[in-house]
């Protein structure tokens, strides 16, 4: 007796009994029904014994035409198993010939014959056929049976094609919705789409998240923690980086690309045919920053090593970027001024550590809704301005990643072009935002982290979120590490959305403050300083007491930097010579 092997596939799920088909039970009960009662001919030296079978994992919604259920199925599997010996004889079970293989014929050939040379007869149970090596003149009858499915599979596919392709014609022409593969943020109402409002909120507040600088791992944790997706299992990484790219949520079905076609001709094909839950700037926005973002993650070494401060800390001395500069001899900010090819910066190594400590303890003791007033009527202009930002923000530091390392002036020559036209786009950006931002809600709980949680590299979420919440309200940060003093210092220069509003500070390594120096908008417009107030509308000076040095510095160079602002905000504003 030689064990049987009962093989079952149906090309779509509908065939299936969980979509009240019944293709692959039809076939189990007709080939157990040959089983129970088949006599095989004397030539094949065994007969079938109704208890000795296997039932195989059935492939359903498995294409046979494209050799699916080979790649990727039960049927595959099954091969693999003869061809490692675990299975050395046997007989292959099939109803019919187009159950095993719908490919063209040499190639559902090769597939036959790899096991028949094996020892695994076939038979089809629908005409009683069997294909074996003990058996003459079945050659022709297996090509005949092949070459019939093959092109009654032809058949129906050129069928599937023109009736898709008129589906798709009624959708565009006559706005007739799609009835298969709704896209789960839409519902269908009749021949209309209509929208899951849940869905698309949540969408939208995924995008926005995204486009304001989040992280996709951020997302996710936030999105698993209030609950699942749509179908009740969690977010995962792969799925929020796969809508991200979703052309369907701006209109567009786009088709599997083919491997001949190329972008073009593949874009060529695609129809607008769903609702747009997505702006296309918003869209395209976060298409920039992906493009961006992955650039970047291919050259830094780790997530963790990215300073609080990207995209907003610039060298004190020249106005470049300060780069993270981590190594297991100590933590810096380095100029990219200095250390590439850009210029020459006489900066000094800036002490990561000390500096972020310093920073977020001062960042806590400004009042920035003194800065910013709370009666703005366009949050939905800045908030769209901050995304583009953020997102020329991370251009910018993916061609300042390939700047410091490119090493020939043909590499140089074209980033440096490139990076001058991002930094006058973010200027350009910057200088709307800055008109807009005079009055503006800020919250400054967002700011008050915990300084030790927030100082763990680790916590990649609360960081991200951190350098966001700054750049909402800073400009930049320029800070200088001054060695040439008993005491070595930082001088921090805070430059806000304000044109007119600038904060100079000076603190020791430990983060002890030294002396201060800004301007301050309210009722009048004045100079505060840790040793002298200068009303700037009517020059009342108000000394505190003797200045330093430091002090001195602070105060000149705050006056000096902003002279040409202050006058172009105030004409009748007259600058004191101090």
């Amino acid at each position: 007796m030689s064990k049987a092997y009962i093989y079952t596939r149906v090309s779509t799920l509908q065939q299936t009994g969980v979509f009240g088909g019944f293709g692959i039970d039809r076939q189990i009960t007709t080939i157990m029904d040959f089983l129970e009662n088949a006599t095989l001919p004397k030539e094949l030296g065994y007969q079938l014994d109704p208890n000795n079978y296997e039932v195989l994992d059935s492939d359903a919604g498995v294409s046979g035409f494209k050799g699916h259920n080979f790649t990727k199925g039960s049927l595959g599997r099954f091969k693999s198993r003869v061809a490692s010996g675990e299975i050395s004889e046997g007989c292959l079970l099939i109803e019919s010939v187009d159950r095993f293989s719908r490919k063209q014929g040499f190639d559902a050939i090769d597939e036959f014959t790899f096991l028949i040379k094996r020892n695994i007869d076939i038979i089809e149970v629908e005409t009683g056929q069997i294909f074996s090596y003990k058996l003459d003149h079945k050659l022709t009858q297996l090509s005949t049976s092949i070459e019939r499915a093959y092109q009654e599979s032809k058949r129906k596919s050129r069928m599937v094609t023109k009736s898709w392709a008129n589906l798709k014609r009624k959708a565009v022409d006559e706005g007739i919705a799609l009835k298969r593969n709704i896209p789960y943020w839409l519902k269908l109402d009749g021949d209309n789409y209509q929208l899951n409002e849940t869905e698309v909120e949540r969408i939208r507040s995924i995008f926005n998240s995204y486009a304001n600088g989040k992280g996709v791992t951020a997302i996710v944790r936030e999105l698993n923690k209030v609950g699942g997706k749509y179908d009740g299992k969690l977010f995962s990484t792969n799925f929020i980086n796969v809508m991200l790219r979703d052309r369907r949520l701006i209109g567009w079905l786009t088709g599997k690309r083919k491997s001949s076609e190329t972008q073009a001709e593949w874009k060529s094909r695609e129809i607008k045919i769903y609702p747009e839950i997505i702006s296309k700037e918003l869209f395209d926005l976060v298409q920039r920053r992906i493009d961006a973002n992955a650039v970047a993650k291919t050259i830094r070494n780790s997530t963790k090593q990215v300073s609080l401060f990207n995209g907003i800390a610039r060298c004190g001395i020249c106005n470049e970027p300060l780069i993270g500069h981590f190594t297991n001899k100590g933590n810096y900010l380095r100029c990219l001024g200095k250390r590439s090819k850009l210029g020459s910066c006489n900066s000094s190594l800036i002490r990561y550590d000390n500096c972020q400590r310093a920073i977020i303890e001062h960042v806590k003791s400004i009042d920035f809704s003194m800065i910013y007033n709370s009666n703005n009527k366009d949050v939905g202009k800045i908030d769209t301005l901050q995304k583009r930002l953020n997102v020329v923000v991370a251009e910018i530091n993916e061609i300042e990643i390939f700047l410091n390392t490119s090493e020939t002036h043909a590499e140089i020559i074209p980033l440096t072009k490139a990076r001058r036209e991002k930094v006058s786009e973010k200027e350009r950006i910057t200088n709307e935002l800055s008109t807009l931002m005079k009055e503006i809600t800020i919250d400054n709980e967002e700011l008050s982290c915990d300084i030790d949680e927030l100082c763990d590299k680790t916590n990649v979420e609360l960081r991200e979120r951190y350098n966001q919440s700054l750049k909402k309200v800073l400009r930049t940060i320029k800070i200088i590490q001054d060695n040439n003093n008993d005491e070595k210092m930082f001088i921090f220069n805070f430059e806000y959305h304000h044109d007119y509003a600038m904060h100079y500070v000076a603190l020791s390594i430990d983060g002890e403050l030294l002396a201060y120096s800004y301007i301050e908008d309210k009722d009048d417009l004045s100079l505060k300083s840790s040793c002298i107030d200068i009303n700037l509308k009517t020059g009342e000076i108000n000394t505190k007491h003797t200045p330093n040095d430091i002090e001195t510095l602070l105060v000149k160079t705050t006056l000096i930097s902003m002279r040409k602002k202050l006058i172009a905000y105030d004409s009748s504003i007259e600058i004191p010579e101090i």
